[in-house]
């Protein structure tokens, strides 16, 4: 009778360390199917942002060239001046550009800061060129 409790004992031992570790398996396979989950949408993330940042710079590269016709209709002394800005909206936009080559080095920890500071650049280049193609065209028209 003692050896059956004993085998019995064993067997029941066994089987809940199987369950045990067994159920420790499924976790640590459910966690890590998170985290390939979260990586694989932030590596998505990064891909579209990357996208629509391309479009955004070919956007801002239309832009300035709609202000570069209206320097092309201003006076000798006002085109200079204009394109003096120019210039400085030029290097602002290689910036921009060189950005996406820095996405590429970004990391999840890094992520959202340069995330946000990189759309704060842009809308401050995209409100530079406002500005100055408005100012562009009332001293052309003015």
């Amino acid at each position: 009778m003692k050896t059956t409790n004993r085998l019995f004992f064993a067997a029941f031992l066994g089987m809940a360390a199987i369950t045990f570790f067994q159920c420790d398996g499924n976790t640590k396979r459910s966690a890590e199917a998170e985290i390939n989950e979260v990586k694989q949408e932030w590596k998505e993330e990064k891909a579209e942002f990357k996208k629509n940042w391309n479009n955004t710079v070919n956007d801002i590269d239309r832009q300035i060239e709609k202000v570069e016709s209206k320097v092309e209709n201003a006076s000798e002394d006002a085109s200079e001046k204009w394109n003096e800005t120019l210039g400085e909206l030029r290097n602002k936009r290689a910036a921009l550009k060189k950005d996406i080559d820095e996405l590429e080095n970004t990391t999840e920890d890094n992520w959202s800061d340069f995330k946000k500071d990189a759309e704060k650049r842009f809308e401050n280049l995209k409100s530079d060129i406002k500005k100055i193609g408005d100012d562009i065209e009332k001293a052309v028209e003015g």
